[in-house]
């Protein structure tokens, strides 16, 4: 009886070693994760803005932009709507290819305070 418990024993430990054995060398077997290397540093932009323009997965979102225009007390002066929408759309244009949309969520806030205006057309150039 012991003599058959000694070989059951080393029959299991046998087996124990020869699963452990193979699946330590399943473990290291190298297998492609899929990740291309380039020395083009734009590359992955490239490949994600084709996914991206691909792929429904990613939906368009909209940001909500609240405009808010500070003029003298009198109300003269400050930014003309026309160049706030043509802003925007200039913004719409440049954030299209991340699928992202800006849009105005209310009526324009127009602030008519000679104290907070500070804007001047000769400057503009300069910001």
């Amino acid at each position: 009886m012991k003599k058959l418990n000694s070989i059951i024993q080393k029959h299991i430990l046998l087996f124990v070693g020869v699963v452990m054995l193979t699946h330590s060398l399943n473990a290291q077997s190298v297998s492609s994760c899929g990740t291309v290397f380039s020395a083009d540093p734009n590359f992955h932009y490239q490949a994600y803005q084709q996914f991206v323009q691909q792929s429904s997965f990613f939906p368009m979102v909209g940001l909500p932009i609240r405009i808010h225009i500070i003029r003298q007390s009198n109300g003269s002066g400050g930014v003309s709507y026309n160049d706030v929408q043509n802003q925007l759309s200039n913004a719409n244009n440049q954030y299209s290819n991340s699928n992202l949309s800006f849009f105005e969520c209310s009526s324009v806030d127009y602030i008519d305070d000679s104290n907070l205006y500070t804007y001047e057309l000769t400057t503009d150039e300069t910001l």
